[in-house]
């Protein structure tokens, strides 16, 4: 962000894989972020919700949902995330 300037959000199509269908709308990543527990932002495009997790790879920075998505972890948010599970 530049010193004096307003924070831009950014609009854009948001894809929400449910175990019986995908819903795309138009929204901002951090928004639906912010929604705490059970969400988790796992990776700066992904978000998960944590008790529709089914593995963890912390090898390979991925975990498998129960719907068999795989969807990757960042190096930093690895940690934060065992934590959060519990």
């Amino acid at each position: 962000m530049i010193k004096g300037l307003p924070a831009v959000k950014f609009v854009a199509n948001l894809l929400l894989h449910k175990a019986n269908c995908e819903l795309e709308f138009r929204g901002i990543i951090n928004d639906v972020s912010n929604l705490g527990l059970p969400f988790f932002r796992c990776h700066q495009s992904f978000i998960v919700k944590l008790n529709h997790i089914q593995r963890v790879d912390t090898f390979n920075r991925e975990v498998q949902m129960v719907s068999g998505a795989i969807v990757p972890v960042s190096r930093r948010k690895m940690a934060e995330m065992l934590r959060c599970m519990g």
